[in-house]
């Protein structure tokens, strides 16, 4: 009897917590950026699939989710354009600011690359004040990094790695796949950069995986017990 009373209390106790850090945005949120080439989202996939399956000893158990190109789809609700312009747009080179400026006050219907980016960093923001989340790519680190209850991972590869693995998935040659790779590479340092004010080096990361050596199921294990001690 004693124990059950006890077990009850408890179980409030962590629920009554677990609302309180909910409420006030203390949930833990984790980044994972990558080089061109690293798949991440495979990964983050089995890495949410294990943490939803952990057992709480009291209460209800706390629900992971991740945001990859969700992220792209909510922007996308929220200019009402297609996900596809934005990622046609994100992609292009770098625009002058001026004439960003000026496309988009001539033409309501152009959503330009400052606001597309302005939307972006909204949406991943409030993902990561409900927290419990892991968000891949789009300049996730830059827009987390300040947060206390945070975790931020880097996959990177060798280049040879990485162009043989992109030859071979996209049946091209090593020469496009290398090119792509270089191209895609530089627009994702600039998004970070974008986001950070400033130029910032990996040493932005906690963790850096080379998943050219580790098994997808090491890293996930590796990542799932981080996540489970920055839990407390």
């Amino acid at each position: 009897m004693l124990q059950n009373a006890l077990s009850k209390y408890l179980s409030a106790k962590f629920d009554e917590n677990q609302m309180r850090k909910e409420k006030d945005g203390q949930g833990l949120v984790v980044t994972i950026s990558r080089q061109t080439g690293c798949d991440g989202l495979p990964i983050i996939e089995k890495l949410v699939k294990k943490l939803n399956q952990k057992k709480h000893p009291f209460g209800k158990p706390v629900k992971w989710k991740y945001l990859s190109k969700e992220i792209l789809v909510k922007s996308a609700n929220k200019l009402r354009i297609h996900p596809d312009k934005i990622e046609r747009l994100l992609n292009e080179q770098e625009k002058n600011i001026f004439e960003e400026i000026l496309l988009s006050l001539s033409d309501k219907n152009y959503p330009s690359d400052i606001k597309i980016k302005k939307t972006i960093k909204e949406v991943i923001e409030t993902a990561a004040k409900e927290g419990n989340v892991v968000i891949l790519g789009r300049g996730g680190v830059a827009l987390t990094r300040h947060l206390k209850k945070s975790l931020h991972i880097w996959f990177s590869a060798p280049l040879e790695w990485r162009i043989k693995k992109e030859a071979i998935e996209f049946n091209t040659t090593e020469q496009s796949a290398e090119k792509h790779i270089k191209i895609s590479d530089k627009q994702r340092s600039d998004l970070r950069n974008y986001y950070f004010g400033k130029v910032k080096d990996d040493t932005v990361f906690d963790v850096v995986y080379n998943v050219s050596t580790m098994k997808s199921s090491e890293i996930v294990n590796s990542i799932y017990q981080l996540i489970v001690s920055r839990q407390g």
